[in-house]
């Protein structure tokens, strides 16, 4: 195995840090009883920290990844993108966001693969009183290519702590997941759930 990695890392303020490497990685083994076996491989990545104020954090990240196989002749290229952004008010108002996209060809012996997928998370929690809690998230996710499906998920959840350590939580779940490339493949799920906890110990 021979490799080697280029990088760089920058801090122009105390809310900004920069960073970016490339790695390269070449494999010539002949022995085949191996599970990897030989391969040309080339992974770029540039990330972005920023913190514009004390509540709020972003994060950017692009990758380029190439493999290549000329023993059993294969190739992979993927491109991604991930964005990600957390909010933190205080210890009672809080919400994070992530957005990722990757595009992925890979060709081998039999033909030629390709898949697009978007997906977008979000999440929240809010802390109106001491004993109630209530939060929630949404997630998107889509493919595109020679796979073509949609899912969509929601989530919603109340907490109450009824007395110290007792708490009575109700949750709603919803799941939709659509397949395009079968007309009628059309599914939703709600899930509605009641719990009841108590928590037994010493707290220290």
């Amino acid at each position: 195995m021979n490799s080697f990695t280029i990088g760089a890392r920058s801090l122009p303020s105390d809310n900004l840090k920069l960073k970016a490497n490339y790695t390269r990685k070449e494999r010539k083994d002949k022995d085949l009883t191996t599970l990897v076996g030989p391969f040309d491989s080339d992974n770029f990545l540039v990330n972005i920290n920023y913190k514009p104020i004390k509540q709020l954090v972003v994060d950017l990240k692009y990758q380029d990844r190439q493999k290549d196989n000329e023993e059993i002749l294969t190739s992979t290229d993927s491109k991604g993108f991930t964005s990600y952004a957390s909010f933190t008010y205080n210890d009672k108002l809080s919400a994070d966001a992530t957005f990722t996209l990757q595009d992925v060809e890979y060709q081998d012996t039999f033909g030629r693969f390709l898949g697009k997928t978007r997906n977008f998370l979000i999440n929240g929690t809010l802390k109106p009183l001491d004993r109630l809690i209530f939060s929630g998230g949404f997630a998107y996710f889509r493919s595109k290519g020679d796979i073509d499906l949609e899912k969509v998920d929601l989530r919603l959840a109340v907490e109450y702590f009824i007395w110290k350590e007792l708490s009575a939580e109700f949750r709603y779940n919803q799941y939709n997941y659509d397949d395009y490339l079968i007309a009628p493949d059309y599914y939703t799920l709600n899930v509605f759930t009641l719990t009841i906890s108590q928590k037994f110990g010493n707290n220290e």
